[in-house]
């Protein structure tokens, strides 16, 4: 067994128990401005209007750090999230 077959297994070691680690993902369809007393007066079925038409450009954020910049789809009845380019 060579340096690099342990190092693969030691990695794997360590790897296993983070695997099912929850973490916070957003997708970020835009961000808008608003006023602290439209927030306020925000009722269930208020519309907010976007910038962004249709979901053109989607941010992909984990922990609060941006991963990737997608765009938003629809397979098989569900909205999904296709990544196009990874974020530094």
């Amino acid at each position: 067994m060579g340096e690099g077959s342990e190092n693969s297994g030691l990695f794997r070691r360590l790897q296993e128990p983070v695997m099912d680690i929850e973490l916070e993902v957003q997708a970020v369809v835009d961000v808008v401005n608003i006023s602290v007393g439209e927030i306020i007066g925000l009722r269930p079925d208020d519309i907010l209007q976007l910038n962004t038409p249709r979901l053109e450009r989607v941010e992909h954020w984990v922990e609060g750090r941006r991963k990737f910049i997608g765009k938003g789809a629809q397979k098989n009845g569900n909205k999904v999230f296709v990544a196009s380019q990874p974020c530094g």
